[in-house]
């Protein structure tokens, strides 16, 4: 999380549209999040989707879940997505790698993102974290 802090504090407004303005989907903790929202200048997620003219902008919130935001019939929609599971963690290292690199993997095998999409990923995206949560480490010794 840290480097993610750091990039941001370090780059200007400019630098940081001419980086994300190539992106289709943009992943940002709550953090993260709002010292975007500072620094473009904009008052929500709504807002900043539509400067950066994405196709599907996640929100994770730890163990609150993650909203998402994509198009829909030219309008933005926003679904928050609750896990239906809590676990005691082990470790959080590594858990929004897993998460993250596990929408990631659904986006790239899809050609529409809706509701039904939203649901399989998270599902999917929240059982990688959760392995990850209830061990030691990012990754199995």
């Amino acid at each position: 999380m840290f480097g993610h802090i750091r990039f941001i504090e370090h780059f200007t407004r400019q630098y940081l549209f001419e980086f994300f303005k190539f992106a289709d989907y943009i992943e940002l903790n709550d953090t993260v999040l709002n010292m975007i929202l500072e620094r473009f200048n904009v008052k929500d997620e709504f807002e900043l989707f539509k400067l950066l003219d994405l196709n599907l902008l996640v929100v994770t919130k730890g163990k609150k879940g993650a909203v998402f935001f994509y198009k829909e019939n030219q309008k933005i929609v926003s679904i928050k997505k609750v896990p239906s599971e809590i676990v005691d963690s082990v470790d959080t290292s590594g858990a929004g790698d897993a998460f993250f690199s596990s929408i990631l993997q659904k986006y790239a095998y899809t050609d529409t993102i809706n509701k039904e999409f939203i649901d399989e990923a998270f599902l999917y995206a929240n059982k990688a974290s959760r392995e990850i949560l209830l061990q030691f480490g990012s990754r199995k010794v």
